[in-house]
């Protein structure tokens, strides 16, 4: 999950917050997250959709509303970083 580079806020307005934790860019970040049902606690479908940010600066905090995203309905599964733009 990248944890110690990267941290994902779920901002509640169907947007996500990604800060890098880090003193050094980062040059790619990958976001997955999947549809979730509650009150079931399963995952829905089977993609995982992503957000790309590209060249996320030292210290630094951007907020995305990704497509199909939804603060009631998403949840973030994975969080890659990557030392190339890919």
């Amino acid at each position: 999950m990248s944890e110690s580079q990267v941290r994902v806020t779920e901002n509640g307005n169907n947007t996500l917050s990604i800060r890098n934790l880090t003193n050094k860019s980062i040059p790619t970040v990958r976001v997955f997250y999947k549809y979730y049902m509650k009150e079931e606690g399963v995952f829905v479908g089977g993609i995982a959709f992503t957000v790309r940010l590209t060249r996320l600066g030292a210290g630094a905090t951007v907020t995305v509303q990704p497509a199909h995203y939804n603060s009631q309905t998403c949840r973030v599964v994975m969080v890659l970083t990557y030392d190339t733009e890919v």
